[in-house]
């Protein structure tokens, strides 16, 4: 009778290994054997298996640390003044296998050997240190994503000089860099994409404008639907998360940082106002896509991928919110507003707007919302047709007058005939007023938000505070050195 070799060899049951991944694997294909630890008849694996996967893991997950300290550390760890120890880094084979497959230090010995017999001899063994060495130490591997980072680069590219409308090749890459984002979670388990709208904890969004004339302003008191909300498309200028003529709504989840958003001069006027979100949307959080994780097994032969992708992807999140200078912003912000383009025109799934956190403001809380054209709809005010808005902005007292905002909608007395085109508006002594007159609509979105009547403020700028990280500037004289010496990026005034 013929012998199976592998039958001679130590065995170990699924029962023995904690890691569920490998775990589940032996019990479905492992073959029936009495297994070497706990000498239980189940579905083993070989050590010769096992070893084999681990051989795998470790060369995608794991490198070998230093075995000697550098020049520069060997002169520290020597120099009598130094406080420096030199110690080598990372964790011994035996302690990875004992914490990544839950095994016991018994088969964690035997599998160090079997491992370490494959790759040493006499003559290696004797100069170098080999890999899984007795004495070896090894530290996970740091995950860059270094090919999404390079495709991305060439996707900026493209989009900036050479074609970012109906390029399929870009969309092709942002498809493949969205693909399963909600089933991505933080290392926290945070999940990426976050439900808004009512009876959630993201129910109201601030909106801010600028304003440096004085019938503007009053205008958009009377009517903050139209003046404070989403702007029509002939005025949307182009901003990070949208190109131009295309109108989105930019909010945030707290006064002061809308406020800062809008970057207001001294001496200029804001109106902030609450808006109510109305309906259940679902938004992608780039706060959280920051700190995205892979979750799994080392096992897994799709998980360094993934590892690879989540580092990207917490790298994408900084690009994608960090701070652009004024004068750099149309051109900068291509890359952004053909990710955003991209995901507001998504099937599957299908995406409200993106949280990101302010660059303008710090804070846990310092978040900005955008939402696409399709969920920025403002819900018009009811008003009585014919009824009279006014707004004011000073009261008048006998010792002098005073800032004080009210607006008041006077209701008609009774029916009104069709007026000429110069009663829509006018200015009185009191300040701005307008007539109600319902406008036809052919937008057929749905309403998405609704500006709260009881929550609308107007800030007077009187200064800018401005938070800075100083450093100091050393100057002194050197030696002439040679043109050729001076490094990259120095330049010097003749």
């Amino acid at each position: 009778m013929k012998i199976d070799e592998d039958d001679e060899l130590e065995h170990i049951c699924y029962n023995c290994i904690d890691e569920e991944y490998i775990s589940a694997e032996i019990k479905i294909k492992g073959k029936r054997r009495k297994c070497s630890y706990c000498t239980r008849t189940s579905k083993t694996y070989s050590l010769t298996e096992i070893a084999n996967r681990i051989e795998t893991a470790f060369s995608e997950h794991y490198e070998r640390t230093d075995p000697e300290p550098s020049d520069l550390e060997y002169r520290l760890h020597h120099e009598k003044e130094s406080s420096y120890n030199w110690y080598r880094e990372g964790q011994s084979v035996e302690d990875i296998l004992i914490n990544e497959l839950g095994i016991n230090p018994k088969a964690a010995k035997d599998l160090h050997e079997e491992l370490a017999n494959r790759h040493s001899d006499f003559d290696s063994g004797a100069f170098y240190e080999t890999e899984f060495d007795s004495e070896s130490q090894y530290d996970p591997k740091g995950f860059i994503g270094e090919r999404w980072q390079k495709e991305w680069q060439n996707f900026e590219k493209i989009v900036k000089s050479e074609s970012r409308y109906f390029n399929q090749q870009a969309s092709t890459y942002l498809s493949s860099i969205f693909e399963d984002v909600e089933d991505l979670k933080s290392l926290s388990r945070q999940p990426v994409i976050v439900e808004a709208g009512p009876g959630t904890k993201l129910n109201s969004l601030f909106r801010a404008r600028v304003f440096q004339q004085e019938d503007r302003l009053l205008e958009t008191l009377c009517h903050p639907d139209n003046f404070l909300g989403t702007p029509p498309q002939s005025f949307a200028t182009a901003g990070r998360m949208n190109a131009a003529g295309i109108a989105v709504f930019y909010g945030a989840t707290r006064q002061n940082v809308a406020l800062s958003e809008v970057r207001p001069p001294v001496g200029s006027r804001v109106v902030v106002g609450r808006f109510e979100i109305l309906r259940k949307l679902k938004l992608i959080d780039l706060k959280a896509l920051s700190n995205v994780w892979a979750h799994g097994s080392i096992f897994d032969p799709t998980f360094a991928e993934r590892q690879e992708k989540t580092s990207f992807l917490r790298s994408l999140s900084d690009r994608l919110v960090m701070a652009v200078m004024p004068d750099h912003e149309n051109f900068e912000y291509l890359a952004t507003q053909v990710v955003a383009d991209f995901l507001a025109s998504n099937q599957n799934p299908e995406f409200d707007g993106i949280i990101f956190p302010s660059v303008q403001t710090e804070g846990e809380n310092s978040i900005n919302v955008v939402l696409f054209h399709k969920a920025a709809k403002i819900r018009k005010v009811k008003l009585v047709e014919g009824t009279n808005v006014v707004a004011s902005s000073k009261v008048y007292e006998e010792d002098g007058e005073y800032d004080s905002y009210n607006v008041s909608e006077i209701l008609p007395e009774k029916p009104k005939t069709k007026g000429g085109a110069d009663d829509m508006y006018y200015h009185d002594l009191y300040g701005y007023i307008r007539k109600h007159m319902p406008i036809p609509s052919d937008d057929l979105r749905q309403d998405t938000l609704k500006v709260d009547l009881e929550n609308i403020y107007v800030h007077h700028v009187k200064s800018v505070r401005y938070k800075t990280e100083k450093h100091f500037v050393s100057r002194h004289k050197k030696e002439p050195i040679d043109d050729a010496d001076l490094e990259d990026g120095i330049f010097t005034a003749r």
